[in-house]
């Protein structure tokens, strides 16, 4: 009995190596686009309704490349968009020219500073207006200015130098630290982004405002002048007190609308009434006493989630353009939620 069965039991046929491990992979891949599909659902389906409302426009140049996408400009002058941002791996940070009707990269240049060495800074934001090309100077106080025509020249791949700043501090104590630009019909408005314990602000800049909110970050206006250095006038005309995580802002008519986020929650585009905003105030910033504009709860008209890390943001025919830095290798989960690209919203979603 015993022997009839060992002798069954040798009988019976195991799967093969191959089978097993056919199964073990299957399973595997099962398992990780289960996960993949579960990252995607979890970013996208709360802001559904902003996907919606969304176009996906251009492919946001180096993104598989180490590039950490930051800011944007529109070039009306020659219809295109530029773009900037800072390398994963501290390497010379580049610009892109993006084709705005094609959405096409036509060129990627790199700033060079004034002694020729390349300029690798965080570069959150940029701007270009008439002769130049202005991009945030983040801890150094400044908006870096290169010449446009400069950029345009510059073969793919090519070097820019940047010409000059404009200088936002004036002492240790008085000073606007820069993480964003834009442009109105006016000038530039430059300023900082303040998150408690990695990117505090002077106490200077901590407003109470009339509505009881707590606004710890400044913006200055920097009005053009067809005879200031670098197409600015030499100090600014106003200030703007906004709340924490500010990554962009832009002007549209009586807007201002702001672009929040800090890691992979949520972002939040809030739009605010700039008649509003304006105070009887003033305050003293970068040496001078500036008229106050307060953008809180009272100005604030509406408030949108979206998806996490917004970045810069910018109005073109009726539309946000929107950066995003998720699909970065520094940060990769984009990658599953289709954050490669660049999208832009209508307007009146935000109202």
């Amino acid at each position: 009995m015993v022997n009839e069965k060992i002798s069954k039991s040798e009988n019976k046929k195991c799967l093969p190596v191959w089978a097993i491990v056919l199964i073990v992979v299957g399973g595997l891949l099962v398992l990780v686009g289960l996960f993949l599909l579960a990252v995607r659902g979890y970013f996208r389906l709360p802001v559904s309704d902003y996907y919606r409302n969304s176009e996906a426009t251009f492919y946001i140049p180096g993104t598989n490349e180490g590039f950490i996408a930051q800011g944007i400009a529109d070039d009306t002058k020659g219809n295109h968009f530029f773009v900037t941002g800072y390398m994963k791996n501290g390497s010379a940070s580049p610009v892109y020219v993006v084709d705005k009707e094609s959405g096409k990269l036509k060129k990627t240049v790199f700033a060079q500073t004034e002694d020729g060495s390349d300029f690798n800074g965080h570069c959150g934001g940029i701007e270009v207006y008439g002769d130049y090309v202005y991009i945030a100077g983040s801890a150094d106080c400044c908006l870096y200015v290169c010449r446009y025509n400069d950029v345009m020249n510059a073969e793919d791949g090519g070097k820019v130098k940047l010409i000059g700043k404009v200088d936002l501090k004036v002492s240790d104590d008085d000073k606007v630290r820069v993480s964003f630009v834009t442009k109105t019909e006016e000038g530039l408005i430059a300023g900082e982004f303040y998150r408690a314990g990695n990117y505090d602000t002077l106490e200077s800049h901590w407003y109470k405002t009339a509505a009881g909110d707590q606004n710890k970050a400044m913006a200055v206006l920097v009005k053009f002048s067809e005879t200031g250095e670098f197409g600015v006038e030499d100090a600014p005309s106003a200030a703007l007190s906004l709340p924490d995580q500010v990554q962009g802002l832009c002007v549209l008519g009586n807007s201002l609308y702001i672009s929040t986020s800090y890691g992979p929650a949520f972002s939040t585009i809030y739009r605010y009434d700039i008649n509003a905003a304006k105070t009887d105030e003033k305050v003293t910033l970068l040496g001078k006493e500036l008229p106050l504009y307060v953008f809180d709860s009272a100005s604030q008209k509406s408030a949108k989630k979206i998806a996490p890390m917004s970045e810069e943001l910018i109005a073109v025919d009726g539309k946000l353009y929107i950066m995003c830095e998720s699909a970065s290798d520094k940060y990769i989960f984009g990658k599953f939620t289709s954050s490669e690209r660049c999208y832009a919203t209508k307007v009146e979603f935000f109202d």
